[in-house]
């Protein structure tokens, strides 16, 4: 495996670094935190721990789901939509008499994603200019939907309605685990980058960092 690099892990990667105190810490990009429905990244981790011990919750989030207490919401099932329902309950930001204005019928395909529907539909349409139809407080808008847009580093309006659309399905309606979220207990090289280039090597495999690959540099390349 060749890695440009000098450390694995991309944008996760963790690097040593000597401190004004003498002291040697890992350093990173910054915080990432592993959303539960990121099912095949799982199975990636539990090539290191199978009980994923090394995860920990992020904290609360106003997406609970299945980790309601009993007398929350008594009645609904918790899964899908009622995660949205607690989201509006639990979020300081989310006020149900702020949302009464919002136009129920163009709010339908928020609730109704299909891959090729909602793209034949959508697709053409900026998200800020749905999001428009919709006549939802700034508040809210800013809380439910920017967060998508700035994840991918989009403005809302250059932003496909149709991608805008079906990210909220995906985060807040498809899984039961909302917007639950966890992080290793110890910096990402510790935690994740040395086990799993442990295991490769053990298997054989062969690390080469700071080796770039090149167009022509692979046999059968151009």
């Amino acid at each position: 495996m060749l890695e440009r690099d000098a450390q694995l892990g991309g944008r996760l990667a963790a690097w040593p670094r000597i401190v004004a105190d003498g002291s040697r810490q890992m350093v990173e990009h910054g915080f990432h935190g592993f959303f539960r429905q990121y099912y095949n990244w799982h199975n990636v981790l539990r090539r290191i721990d199978t009980e994923l011990s090394f995860l920990r919750p992020a904290g609360r989030y106003p997406v609970v789901s299945r980790h309601w207490p009993e007398e929350s919401f008594s009645g609904l099932p918790r899964r899908p939509p009622a995660n949205l329902l607690a989201l509006v309950a639990r979020s300081p930001s989310l006020k149900l008499r702020e949302l009464r204005g919002v136009d129920g019928q163009a709010a339908v395909p928020l609730l109704s994603y299909s891959r090729e529907e909602t793209y034949r539909r959508f697709d053409h349409i900026s998200a800020k200019d749905f999001l428009d139809t919709l006549g939802m407080p700034a508040r809210a808008r800013a809380h439910l939907f920017d967060v998508f847009a700035h994840s991918f580093f989009n403005h809302q309006e250059d932003m496909s309605a149709a991608e805008m659309i079906m990210q909220f399905h995906f985060y807040f309606l498809r899984n039961p685990e909302g917007l639950d979220f966890d992080a290793p207990t110890q910096d990402y090289e510790t935690a994740i980058w040395a086990p799993l280039a442990g295991q490769l090597q053990a298997l054989g495999g062969d690390i080469r960092t700071g080796a770039a690959v090149h167009p022509g540099s692979i046999r059968g390349g151009p």
